[in-house]
This record gives structure tokens, C-alpha cells and sequence, in this order.
């Protein structure tokens, strides 16, 4: 009853903020039962609800996660503590929703590709059947595709190699450098391993809807770094 009572004071403070109903969706509780495909577009929302929460909070509130609420005991005067609360453990669930999302999607993404594995292992020691009169070219072995990002691009300076490559702000990265991905990437330290000065790097980011393949040259140049971006993890 607690949680019900909590949400539905929520509600009333999002509807008397004039918000969009269709911005604020409530999501599945059991993530196991739907595919990665299916999971990617429910954790977009989440982040999508997560900015416009924390939006809300530093501009309209100007309050954050760590604002002291109290003084000398007493809640503050000047800033609304009660919708301050009832935004702070909005936010809360969704991190904990996107944090099992997360967990689930990379679940499946091994699953995937420990069976992708195992069916080419399997077509590698098949014996070879011959078929007679067939012009008919053997059927090429299908490559997992990768979905899930595990990191975003910000801070791309305009005049950088990764801006020069074509990373803008806001790219979440799904596959870098042909087999990193998001079951795979060490928390990013796979990712430095494999950057220097000079080699080319296949990236495959998802812009808003979008999928874009890139190819990214590391190099010197006059800012920091040898990207001139920042990569964050999801």
C-alpha cells in the first residue's frame, strides 16, 4: 500500500506540473520474460524518465540526490521537501529498474552468444554432405548482432578525431572495434586496451533510433587525450 500511495502521490506531482502522462510510463516487472530487442527500447524510456527526473529536480527543486533537507532538525523552508522526496525515490526505482534491465539484457546478450558459438562449432565439425547436381553456394554463418550499448560519447570537441570520425555527443556505443560489447567490455578497460595513436577502430553507436557504423582514428592533435571525447559508462 506504501509503494501505491508513494506512486500515486507522484503522479499528482507530475500532473500538476503539466507533464505528459505518455513521458512517464511504468515498465514490466519481470525484464527475463522479453527478448534484448524487446528490453532496448524500455531501457531508452527509462533514461529518457531518469533526465527529465533529475531535470526537474536541479531546476525546478534546485535540490540534488545529496541536498540536506533538514536544519536544525526541522525540513527546510525554502525548497518543497515533500515533492523533493517523492522525486528522489522515483529516481531511485529507476535506477534500481535500469540496473536490472541491465543485468538481464547482458544475461541474454552472453546466452546469445555462447549458443552462436556453439551452433558454428557444431556446423565446423559436421561432415560434409555432398550433394549431387546443386549450383546452389553454402549458406553463410550468421554473425550476432549486437544491441545493447554500454556506453556513451560526450564532451566531443569540435575539433577532435572523434568529432572528425563522426562521434557526436550523446552517442551510446553498442559494438567497438569489431567484438566489444556490452557483456564484454571490462567496465571500458577493454576499450583503452585497444585505442592508440594512429589505429583505426570500427564503432557501432545507436543515435536516438538510428544505428551508425563509424570508423574512428585515434591520433594526436591539440587538445586532450587522443579522442577528444569523453566515454562514460551505461
Amino acid at each position: 500500500m506504501a509503494d501505491d500511495d508513494g506512486e500515486t502521490k507522484f503522479r499528482g506531482l507530475m500532473k500538476s506540473l503539466n507533464l505528459d502522462e505518455s513521458q512517464l510510463p511504468t515498465y514490466p516487472i519481470n525484464f527475463g520474460d522479453f527478448t534484448i530487442e524487446e528490453l532496448a527500447p524500455i531501457k531508452r524510456s527509462i533514461e529518457d524518465q531518469l533526465g527529465l527526473l533529475f531535470d526537474l529536480l536541479h531546476n525546478q527543486y534546485h535540490a540534488d540526490m545529496d541536498s540536506n533537507l533538514t536544519v536544525n532538525g526541522f525540513p527546510r523552508s525554502d525548497i518543497d521537501v515533500m515533492n523533493v522526496r517523492l522525486l528522489r525515490v522515483k529516481i531511485i526505482r529507476l535506477r534500481n529498474d535500469n540496473k536490472a534491465l541491465l543485468k538481464v539484457m547482458e544475461t541474454k546478450l552472453e546466452q546469445a552468444f555462447a549458443q552462436h558459438k556453439s551452433d558454428a562449432m557444431a556446423i565446423d565439425d559436421d561432415e560434409p554432405v555432398m550433394v549431387e547436381h546443386s549450383d546452389a553456394a553454402p549458406s553463410p554463418k550468421k554473425a550476432i548482432e549486437y544491441t545493447i550499448p554500454f556506453a556513451r560519447v560526450t564532451e566531443v570537441a569540435p575539433e577532435g578525431p572523434a568529432y572528425a570520425s563522426g562521434l557526436r555527443d550523446d552517442d551510446e556505443i553498442v559494438v567497438f572495434d569489431g567484438d566489444i560489447h556490452a557483456a564484454n567490455h571490462d567496465k571500458l578497460q577493454a576499450l583503452v586496451k585497444r585505442v592508440a595513436p594512429g589505429r583505426k577502430v570500427s564503432v557501432v553507436v545507436q543515435r536516438g533510433s538510428d544505428r551508425v557504423d563509424l570508423t574512428l582514428t585515434p591520433n594526436k592533435w591539440q587538445g586532450r587525450g587522443i579522442l577528444g571525447c569523453r566515454v562514460l559508462p551505461l
